[in-house]
């Protein structure tokens, strides 16, 4: 697409599953001191609608969503018959439109979570975290080299979907996605269905520069 999005098709056999990955250059390099934990805190907000889970779930999708240093990710295995709805889902994300409808008490609840996982990761416990993360600042990554689960400044700046809004225009922009669809399908419908669904997306003009 004319958005720099970028779209992998790997043709190969999964049985009536297909694997569709959507990978996102926005992991916790792309933040700067404004947002630390902002590209987590993203993760967790992304299928807490629900639709998701009646939309595909319910029929036997396995869904995840995680974050690295570099990405945010998406991931479901689905039947074969659920791939274009499952692309259509995805432009709707890129849209926005599913976290413009989280409510007060979602957002809230969730932002005790995330605060809490971070608090846990920085326990006594956790020692070797803490030593990855000092190994990583002084010698192997480049940018925000500290993988960030969390801000409580970032954090408990969220307090309606329109902040979440504004963190996905800050770092998320159809130029930084690469989704990636394995198994067999009608290269013509998924064809289709990528024009129809992410063609018309535009160019985020908003979006930080790595």
């Amino acid at each position: 697409p004319a958005n720099g999005m970028k779209i992998v098709w790997v043709n190969d056999g999964q049985g009536k599953q297909m694997v569709v990955h959507r990978l996102i250059e926005s992991g916790s390099q792309c933040e700067d001191y404004t947002n630390l934990g902002a590209t987590h805190a993203l993760e967790h907000f992304f299928f807490k609608d629900g639709a998701p889970w009646g939309r595909f779930a319910s029929h036997g999708a396995n869904l995840n969503a995680y974050t690295s240093t570099k990405y945010l990710v998406t991931t479901a295995d689905i039947d074969v018959g659920q791939t274009l709805d499952w692309l259509a889902y995805q432009a709707e994300c890129m849209r926005g439109e599913h976290l413009a409808n989280l409510d007060h008490d979602c957002i809230a609840s969730e932002i005790r979570n995330v605060i809490d996982e971070m608090n846990r990761n920085k326990s006594a416990s956790n020692l070797m975290r803490k030593m990855i993360t000092v190994a990583q600042q002084h010698c192997l990554l480049q940018g925000n080299r500290v993988p960030t689960i969390g801000k409580k400044s970032t954090l408990k700046a969220i307090v309606n979907a329109s902040d979440i809004r504004k963190l996905q225009t800050d770092l998320l922009g159809p130029s930084r996605n690469t989704l990636l669809v394995v198994g067999q399908h009608d290269g013509q419908d998924l064809l289709d269905s990528v024009g129809r669904n992410f063609g018309k997306l535009e160019r985020n003009k908003e979006l930080r520069p790595l």
